[in-house]
C-alpha cells in the first residue's frame, strides 16, 4: 500500500482532510459574496460580515454532515459555534474596518 493510500486508511488523517475541503470551500463562498457585495457598492463592514456569516455557516453545516457526521444534539454545538464564530467576526470586522482606514482599499 503506497504512502498516501495508508494515511488516507486512518481515520484521524481522512477527517483532517475533510475539514481542510470545508474550510476552503467556506473561504471561497466568503470571498465570493464580500466581492460580489463590494461590486453592488454595499458598506465595506457590512459586506464582510455577511460573506464571513455564509462562509461560516457553509462550514458548520458541512464539517457536521460530512466531516464529523454527528448526531450530538444541534444546539448545544451551534451555541459552541456561534460563540466562537462571534469572536472571529469581531476581530476580522474591527482589522478589515482598521486596513480600509489606513489603506484606503475601498473609498
Amino acid at each position: 500500500m503506497s504512502l498516501a493510500g495508508k494515511l488516507t486508511a486512518r481515520r484521524g488523517v481522512r477527517q483532517f482532510v475533510k475539514f481542510a475541503i470545508v474550510g476552503a470551500s467556506g473561504a471561497v463562498v466568503s470571498f465570493l459574496v464580500f466581492h460580489l457585495l463590494i461590486h453592488f457598492r454595499l458598506d465595506l463592514s457590512l459586506a464582510f460580515s455577511i460573506g464571513f456569516i455564509l462562509g461560516g455557516v457553509n462550514n458548520y453545516w458541512w464539517n457536521r454532515l460530512w466531516t464529523f457526521r454527528s448526531t450530538r444534539r444541534v444546539g448545544m454545538e451551534l451555541a459552541q459555534f456561534l460563540t466562537v464564530s462571534a469572536v472571529a467576526l469581531g476581530l476580522g470586522f474591527l482589522i478589515t474596518r482598521e486596513l480600509n482606514t489606513h489603506l484606503a482599499a475601498f473609498p
